[in-house]
């Protein structure tokens, strides 16, 4: 009698999981990899799809998985009103210039509003725990004000 064993390991999955990078070019790779927004495969594909609708003229709809929608409607409306498309079009070296200024301004914006959106939350934190802390206070009053009347 023969029993077979599968394996099952991500480990072994290494290649398909990466297999993404290989569509990004080389230049993006750093911004690509580092960012901690989004998924890697999301990552790669919003590159890859911004920029191949940069060379074709069309309009940019990848960048959402590293900005937020309202910066992403900026920037395309920015990338429509200034006509940059048609310099972008079959233009690698433009358009590779553009992305990078984007990814760049992107990674500043990104870092810039980390510790403001930390602050945010340690504040609502704080304000909770305060709140809670009242309620407790006025329910152990109650408990108090229960146990003198027996």
């Amino acid at each position: 009698m023969t029993e077979s064993y599968q394996v099952q390991s991500p480990l072994l999955n290494l290649d398909s999981q990466f297999s993404c990078i290989d569509k990004v070019p080389e230049k993006f790779l750093p911004a690509v990899i580092t960012s901690s927004v989004g998924e890697l495969p999301v990552r790669c594909d919003g590159l890859v799809n911004t920029r191949n609708a940069l060379l074709t003229g069309g309009r940019l709809t990848g960048l959402s998985p590293w900005v937020a929608q309202p910066l992403q409607h900026a920037v395309t409306n920015l990338v429509d009103e200034t006509d940059l498309k048609r310099y972008c079009f079959n233009n690698k070296a433009v358009t590779d210039a553009l992305l990078s200024d984007l990814l760049s301004v992107i990674e500043q914006l990104h870092s810039q509003a980390v510790p403001l959106v930390a602050d945010r939350i340690k504040k609502l934190e704080d304000e909770a725990l305060k709140q809670i802390k009242l309620a407790l206070e006025k329910k152990k009053e109650r408990l108090n004000t229960l146990s003198h009347l027996f």
